[in-house]
């Protein structure tokens, strides 16, 4: 009978030939899902994975069995934007995979004229995160957004026939993809054995908090769209029954407003109660997760990108024992929350409703903790990245069984 160990040095025997080469036109090189989750699994499965990357400069090094190689990303007009598509697709091809995994639409349209460039000896994988249709027409005046999104879809239906699979981290946005079968959804889960091994930690750093404290955490990007004002000002209201709160939030803010956050911190009178952090490390960030009341899942409402939202912050909360508060309006989202009943939907974009979540779990402590546990337990059984790189796994097998072209 064959033990775990020889199934494992099997497939990596196995998988060794094949190259894999992410691409990010956007996402950092150290990425929650790209790197943590889908690159490392690919490299422990016994792929040679190869992560391009946007950075402040340009290096390369190897991080957990994956090569990482980073270009300068310059800075946000459609110049340096042009420069770094360029600079991706140059280092791109020289590496020569045999797979190219796309996580944005540009890095999408790079790889469909790479495999072009290559005479088809490269396959082409698009990783969905977002509903792009929405956030590309949003970018237009809205009397021709309508007009935007047809345009959109059209192109997205042009480059689909050109690609080997698509993968989506949500099931909502498939639509917009004449997929024709060949996708999969891979969910954006946390790490089960994360949320087993922190159940010990749980009561100890609750321990070391000051009696009567109450912190609340968001992590993530940090924007307006994403409800910094409404946190703060429902900060600002619940504090007056919940004299010790604490705000923590850990991340990037990515819409230039740092300076208005920290100024209208001041004009509520919440200085000593906000911590900002910049993004870390998972293994740092549960530390911080660990010592929180409850997390934060905070989106504006209207948007299609925030309806069909499946932010995986949410499942990190969860791993981390925390009931978390969402968006009563995320479709995916809320009927996962209302199976485990491991936190509260509310309209995130009313600084009154988060107030009142904020409160009723500052007042019914024995509620918070049974819903972390069940959160907490959802992601053991079911929410977990476990199970989810199985299915990123049979995706290309079932690709690699294809003759690859080597050259």
């Amino acid at each position: 009978m064959k033990t775990e160990d020889m199934v494992l040095a099997e497939s990596q025997l196995k998988f060794a030939r094949v190259r894999v080469c992410f691409l990010s036109s956007m996402h950092p090189p150290l990425d929650k899902r790209v790197f943590e989750k889908e690159a490392v699994s690919l490299a422990e499965r016994g792929y040679e994975v190869i992560l391009i990357a946007p950075d402040r400069t340009e290096k390369s090094w190897v991080e957990r069995g994956c090569k990482i190689v980073t270009y300068k990303k310059g800075g946000g007009s459609l110049r340096y934007r042009a420069m770094r598509l360029w600079l991706l697709f140059k280092k791109a091809l020289r590496i020569k995979a045999d797979v190219y995994h796309a996580n944005e639409v540009d890095s999408w349209i790079l790889a469909v004229l790479l495999k072009i460039f290559r005479f088809g000896r490269s396959k082409v994988i698009f990783d969905v995160h977002e509903h792009y249709v929405s956030i590309i027409a949003r970018r237009f005046p809205s009397f021709i957004r309508p007009f935007v999104e047809k345009l959109v879809k059209l192109l997205f239906r042009m480059l689909t026939p050109l690609t080997d699979h698509l993968i989506f981290a949500k099931s909502t946005i498939v639509c917009d993809y004449s997929v024709n079968g060949k996708y999969t959804v891979v969910y954006n889960f946390s790490f089960s054995k994360v949320a087993e091994s922190l159940a010990a930690s749980l009561e100890t750093n609750h321990r070391n908090k000051r009696e009567g404290e109450f912190v609340a955490i968001y992590t993530g990007l940090i924007n307006k769209m994403r409800c910094w004002p409404e946190i703060l000002e429902a900060a600002s209201l619940a504090k007056e029954r919940i004299k010790d709160l604490r705000l923590v939030f850990i991340g990037e803010f990515n819409d230039g407003t740092e300076e208005e956050f920290r100024r209208k911190i001041d004009e509520l009178g919440l200085e000593g109660c906000v911590n900002y952090m910049k993004w870390m490390p998972l293994n740092e960030l549960y530390i911080h997760l660990l010592t929180a009341d409850v997390g934060l899942v905070t989106l504006r409402s209207g948007e299609m990108n925030h309806i069909y939202a499946m932010p995986h912050k949410m499942f990190d909360y969860m791993a981390a024992g925390l009931p978390v508060i969402i968006p009563n309006f995320s479709v995916e989202i809320v009927p996962m929350l209302e199976d485990c009943k491991c936190g509260v939907a509310v309209k995130t974009d009313d600084s009154q409703k988060l107030a009142e979540a904020l409160i009723y779990f500052y007042e019914n402590p024995d509620e918070r903790r049974r819903m972390g546990e069940r959160g907490r337990k959802a992601v053991i059984k079911s929410f977990n990245w476990e199970g989810e790189r199985e299915k990123l796994f049979r995706v290309y097998e079932e690709l690699i069984e294809k003759p690859l072209v080597r050259g």
